[in-house]
């Protein structure tokens, strides 16, 4: 994980430090919370797969609409 500097907090929060602070604390917490880089992979394979999965539903029912 890339370490921000003051400037790049500055430039994310608007000049609050305590804002960008306070982002960077959540974000590592939600990141931490989901199983790190293996819960990310997890949910993004477990997203495609839905996503195929929908895709594949709802063309074959367009499909036999037209049959």
């Amino acid at each position: 994980m890339k370490e921000l500097t003051k400037h790049e907090l500055a430039q994310v929060s608007g000049g609050n430090y305590l804002i960008g602070l306070g982002f960077g604390i959540l974000g590592s917490y939600v990141y931490d919370s989901i199983g790190g880089k293996q819960g990310v992979d997890s949910y993004l394979e477990n997203s495609v797969a839905s996503a195929r999965s929908s895709i594949n539903y709802w063309s074959g029912r367009i499909l036999r609409k037209f049959r």
